[in-house]
Formats: C-alpha cells, structure tokens, sequence
C-alpha cells in the first residue's frame, strides 16, 4: 500500500467478494459543502466519543434530500493506525426516529480487512468511491431513510466522536449505541454523504417533482401524513415548500410532509404544495384526502349487547327495532324467553352467540310443516290469520323489520344497527301476553321456484294444539 498526501490507497470489498476498483482513505477531510445528506459536525457541539472495539457495532440514521450517486462518505472518527479491519454498512430504514436500531433492505457493504491499514485520524475518515463501487440512494420521504453502520473488526480501531450539547441539532436522525439502544435523542454522529444529484431538473430551472403526494383517506379523528419531494438542482439553492387545501395556503406547512393530527371534515379537500428553489416555483398534482366517519359498532347478532355478549331474556336489544307492534306503541325488539325459544322446525337455535327477539318475551309456536330452512336473505313477516283458519281467537297483525335484507333478526347472524333511533326505554318486564293467535309466512327466493309455509302460533294464554 501507498500513501498518496494524507490518504490510504486500500482495496474494496462488497460483502465477500473483492473488488478491482480502488478507493481511497482520507485522514481529517472537511465534510462535503454542499452533502445530499449531513448530519451534524460533532466538534461544533460539545463533541463526546465511543469506542470502536471488539466488534462494537455503533449506528446513525440520516434522510437523503435528493437521488444521489454516491461517491464519498465522511463519518466522525478518531481513529488510531491499526490492521484490525473495519466494515462499514448502508441500510434502508423504515423510521430514522425508531426507539431501536431497526434496518431493513442492506444497501452497501464495504469492508476493510486486517491486511488494510487504517490511517491515523483526529476528527474524520473520508472514503471515496470510484468505478463500480459508485452506488445510487433514492430520495427518503415520510419517515423512512437511511442507517450507516460502522463495525470494527475484533479490535480496538479508535473511537467515534458524536454531539453531546443536549440540544437536537438534527432532528431527521439519531446515534444508536452497539446494543441498538439510542444513545440520547438529541446525540448524533457526525455522517455527511457526497456526491452527484441525480435530476432532470437544470441548475437555472425551478424545481419539479420526483415524488407527487398521493390521494388517501383518514378515519376522522385519525392522522394522516401527505408527503411530497421536488426535484431540484443543487445550484439552485435551498428548496422550501408550502402546502395548500384547495388553493389556500395552510399556515405553517412548510415541509415535505404534512401530517394533520386529528383529521376532521373540514380537513378533506384536494391537497397540492408549492416546491420553490432560487429559480422559482413548481406546484405538485393535487392529493384528495378523504375523511371518513366512524361508525361504531357496524355489524351486530341479534340479542347482544354492545360489547357481543349474550343479553339476558326479557332485555331489550339495542340494534334491532320493530316497525309495527300490535301489542304495544313500543318499538323495542325483546330478547324472547329461552324456555320458549326457539320454536320448533328448521329454525336456527339459540346459540352461545346470539338469541331470539321479538315483540314479546314469551310464545309457543307450532308447527304444522317441515318447511327449507329459509337463507340469511328471507323476509319474515307475521300477518292476520284467514277467516277460513279454525282458530277461535282474535285476529291480529304483527310486522316486524329489522335490516333484514342483509340480515334478519335470527340468532347466529349479523346485520348493521338500525338507522332508527331509538325513542322507548327498556321494558322493566314481560310485554303483555294478548289472547292472540297468528300464522307466520316465511318466503324464500330459490332459483327456480318459490316455497312458502305456514305455522300457528299461540301465546301462553292458549293452550297448544295436540302435535
């Protein structure tokens, strides 16, 4: 190996397999004027140091502005010349905030091995890249970026100076300590990453878009994040944004992201932002945020509470209504007595799930056919017997309705809570038990024909017929 001013020529190493390309190791360079992405010069903010030794593995995660090709790496280290080895490894990361060092997808691996000498350093190692070992990172938007690792190789290699003024001078990242644990929320590494921007956009053109923000939607009272990242030159100075609903500005909103805490229907609208650099200003496509309402409780059994749990006989339930009720004014739907529910046929039993309901809380019901179970779809109807029927009782006529196109009112199925506000309270006992006597007509749609059956019915005050 050759020393060439105050760098190291040193082989490259892409996980196991050696490159031919050389790159260069730089003693104490200055970070890159104008980084894709720079963390923090430690010295300027009460520098501390951890040591890299035994295979201590020390972290920063960071976000990237802009695609860049990259070709340097500056990173905070005192070094001391050592042949212990060193890797030095790029993740994409899901949160560069996580609580815990979390990398995901591997992006770059570059290892120096115990035949490499590594040079003598008093504040920054340099690493520049040249050839195939040039390699492309894509814009961070949101929350997500970038993690670079730094592993020395068994040995004591020297130490890794990071800021420790208490103040968080680069929110966008944090140091991680070997057990992937933060080291402090406001403690950073110093990391800057050079290179080649790599855009369409000219260096007296104003900035386009590489990412357009994107339609969603939102539960309201949820939050939401609409993201956004120009395109722009790196001669073209600083870009700033301003975020829009439906053409005004939105005071302070001037990030690439825009995150609405507590989303209400007045948040909904088309969303744009306008991204300006020294040259001008670009406006995004517009984003359609969407704010849903909340609809509790959407699918319910028949006799249960609010939280499913079976409800006792005699309650009323709380998602089902009767529309028309010969026995009283009241529209409860009442959870029928267990004794006498359910009736006799094809009918789905009580279940551990749900129970019968009904205008009343008691009636004994039988049966005169063995008709086909009707499907989840039937419509249930109770109508005034014929004059023709020998029952000796006074007529009555009882509907009842309860969503039941998409589901009736019969244990072991669901339907959404009646649109019907309820107006009646609880009744404190058994509805009243009318000398009454009525058929039931259940219709049943079948692909080519129609069954129909009929049933009596009598109330407790009568005696059953004989079966």
């Amino acid at each position: 190996m050759k020393f060439l001013n105050n760098s190291l020529l040193s082989f490259l190493l892409l996980g196991a397999s050696p490159s031919l390309a050389e790159i260069t190791l730089v003693a104490d360079p200055a970070y890159p004027a104008s980084a894709a992405a720079f963390t923090l010069d430690p010295e300027q903010h009460s520098a501390a140091a951890r040591g890299l030794t035994n295979g201590r593995q020390l972290r920063q995660t960071f976000k990237l502005s802009q695609r860049t090709i990259v070709n340097e790496i500056v990173i905070s280290m005192n070094m001391r010349p050592s042949n212990n080895g060193m890797t030095v490894k790029i993740y994409e990361v899901s949160d560069t905030l996580s609580s815990t060092w979390s990398p995901g997808l591997l992006v770059k691996t570059i290892i120096f091995d115990p035949s490499v000498d590594l040079p003598d350093t008093v504040f920054t190692l340099g690493i520049l890249l040249t050839d195939d070992d040039v390699f492309t990172l894509e814009p961070s938007l949101g929350t997500a970026g970038y993690g670079i690792e730094i592993v020395d190789g068994g040995g004591s290699i020297g130490v890794i100076r990071h800021s420790n003024s208490g103040s968080d001078v680069y929110p966008d990242g944090i140091f991680y300590k070997e057990g992937g644990n933060i080291s402090s929320a406001v403690r950073d590494i110093g990391v800057a990453i050079g290179g080649t921007a790599d855009t369409t956009v000219g260096p007296n053109d104003p900035p386009g878009f590489a990412i357009q923000p994107a339609s969603t939607s939102v539960l309201s009272s949820d939050s939401v994040t609409l993201a956004a990242l120009a395109d722009s030159h790196p001669d073209a100075g600083t870009v700033t944004y301003q975020w829009r609903l439906n053409g005004s500005n939105i005071a302070g909103a001037t990030a690439g992201s825009l995150t609405i805490e507590s989303a209400t229907a007045a948040n909904a609208g088309d969303y744009t932002v306008v991204a300006s650099n020294s040259n001008g200003s670009g406006t995004s496509a517009a984003a359609t945020l969407f704010v849903v309402s909340d609809i509790p409780n959407l699918l319910f059994n028949t006799g249960v509470n609010a939280s499913g749990a079976l409800l006792a006989d005699g309650a009323t339930d709380p998602h089902y209504q009767i529309t028309t009720n010969p026995d009283s004014e009241l529209a409860d739907a009442i959870v029928i007595d267990s004794t006498t529910a359910p009736v006799a046929g094809p009918w789905s039993p009580n279940t551990a799930d749900s129970k019968w309901i009904g205008p009343r809380l008691t009636g004994v019901q039988q049966l005169e056919t063995t008709p086909t179970p009707p499907p989840l779809t039937s419509r249930v109807t109770m109508s005034q017997p014929s004059p023709s029927q020998e029952i000796g009782l006074p007529t009555m006529e009882e509907s009842i309705s309860s969503s039941m196109e998409s589901a009736p009112a019969f244990p072991g199925t669901t339907s959404p809570p009646s649109a019907r506000s309820k107006s009646h309270p609880a009744l404190s006992s058994p509805a009243q038990t009318p000398s009454t006597s009525s058929s039931i007509t259940t219709e049943q749609a079948a692909p080519d024909s129609k069954s129909k059956t009929s049933a009596s019915a009598e109330t407790p005050a009568q005696q059953p017929a004989a079966r």
